[in-house]
């Protein structure tokens, strides 16, 4: 993975988690489809089978109604029963429906398909699963009708089917009433329900992956051309960058080889030739010179006051030397007690300040500057208000707009998670306020509580 680039690691970090979660839709999808139709074939099967049982339930009521008129003579008549027994052999329904009459001990009286088994006794008769039919469907007589599934042989296809008989009872005449029906239609058609539900499961499968697949390709598209266009603005914006970090640094090289050429070099050069002609007290002068240039110098690099006495103190000292070299007029608010900040913050926040006044001065060209630093609770509050030539306002927020003094300053600020404000109007003044945490690091021992104000030349 470290080895990956960061358009591939953006690439991955968009596209794995959208191939997991197509995935876990795509299975669920699946699950949910799969369980919703077996619960519909189940229901579908139930349905079938009460309905099945209600049919049977209405043939045998009719088979009993059929002989009912014999059943309710008030004496006994062995010819009624016979009788009786004629009508139920030749009582047919559907295509392979009809009836079969056993008494209470299991003995057949009647079969119109098997006529072979009148008078032999199956009480004991079981399918091939163990299920004793005639015994089941006696007892379901008995207890005022009811259903017995089993297997047994249908002609039509020459073999064992399961079939779902029905049985009513006549208790005067011990007698079982009872026929069925083949369920091998109803479990054809939940084949086909189940076969329907595969293909429907397969079809979803391959639409809900292929969609996937289209979204992964699609997202992977647009986020590689996301990522080559925000590479190329990334790389076109490291080249500026690069190309205004060059020009800076030959700004500064420069300056300094120009401050040093006339603070240093020329004093030097005036010094050695005041050597050859003898002259102690040109030499003497000039070698002042170099020592005063190159305080200042060192100061304008670093000033010592901000390493040996903190902040406030070396602002107070750039102010007044801002104040004493552009004539101009500083109010100046510093917090009355030499509090020490974290080292890194002082540096920035001395340099914040060292912007704007030379911004005040060499741009704005303001006459009046108020700058006020106050500490309050964990938070350093900056405001700064000039009447100087001032600029819209309305785009200073743009990078393409402000100017390279206060995208240094904004970034100072934001870069220690502070906030900056700016306004301004042209030919009326800038104001700029700003807030930034703060690290207390110690606090100098003779300071006095609150805040301390003053002109810088006051």
């Amino acid at each position: 993975m470290s080895n990956l680039s960061f358009r591939n690691k953006i690439m991955l970090l968009v596209l794995v988690p959208l191939f997991v979660s197509s995935a876990a839709i795509t299975t669920a999808s699946v699950v949910l489809i799969q369980g919703y139709g077996d619960n519909n074939i189940i229901s579908i099967q139930h349905h079938l089978k009460e309905a099945r049982k209600k049919e049977l339930n209405n043939y045998t009521t009719l088979a009993v109604s059929s002989v009912k008129h014999l059943y309710d003579k008030p004496t006994f008549d062995n010819g009624s029963r016979e009788e009786a027994k004629t009508i139920l052999k030749n009582l047919v329904f559907g295509e392979d429906g009809y009836f079969f009459v056993y008494d209470y001990q299991g003995i057949n009286i009647a079969h119109p398909k098997k006529p072979q088994l009148e008078g032999k006794n199956l009480y004991e008769l079981s399918d091939v699963n163990g299920v004793k039919i005639i015994k089941e469907l006696v007892e379901a007589a008995k207890s005022g009708g009811n259903t017995v599934s089993y297997l047994w042989d249908k002609p039509s296809l020459g073999k064992k089917v399961e079939k779902l008989g029905y049985a009513k009872g006549l208790p005067e005449w011990k007698w079982m009433i009872g026929t069925g029906l083949y369920s091998d239609d109803i479990n054809a058609a939940e084949t086909v329900l189940k076969d329907e539900l595969d293909d429907n499961l397969l079809f979803s499968l391959i639409l809900l992956s292929s969609i996937a697949v289209v979204v992964l390709l699609t997202t992977g598209l647009v986020t590689a051309k996301i990522t080559l266009h925000e590479g190329r603005l990334a790389d076109k914006k490291l080249k500026l960058l690069n190309r205004k970090y060059r020009d800076i640094q030959e700004e500064v090289r420069g300056k300094l080889a120009k401050d040093i050429k006339n603070t240093i070099e020329i004093p030097l050069e005036n010094a050695i030739s005041s050597i050859h002609d003898g002259h102690v007290e040109e030499i003497a002068a000039e070698l002042g010179k170099v020592v005063g240039n190159a305080a200042l110098l060192v100061q304008d690099l670093r000033p010592d006051e901000l390493d040996q006495l903190g902040l406030f103190v070396a602002i107070k000292q750039l102010t007044l030397a801002y104040e004493k070299k552009y004539t101009s007029s500083i109010r100046l608010g510093l917090p009355a007690y030499s509090v020490r900040l974290n080292p890194r913050l002082e540096t920035k926040i001395y340099r914040v300040v060292e912007e704007l006044l030379k911004n005040a001065a060499q741009h704005a060209k303001a006459k009046t500057i108020h700058l006020r630093l106050r500490k309050s609770g964990s938070q350093l509050h900056l405001h700064y208000q000039d009447d100087g030539m001032g600029f819209i306002s309305g785009v200073i927020d743009s990078e393409h707009h402000m100017g390279v003094g206060l995208n240094s300053i904004r970034d100072q600020i934001e870069s220690e998670n502070g906030n900056i404000n700016i306004f301004s109007t042209p030919n009326v003044g800038t104001l700029i306020r700003a807030n930034i945490p703060i690290i207390e690091t110690h606090v100098s021992e003779s300071i006095v509580e609150g805040d301390l104000e003053y002109g810088v030349s006051g």
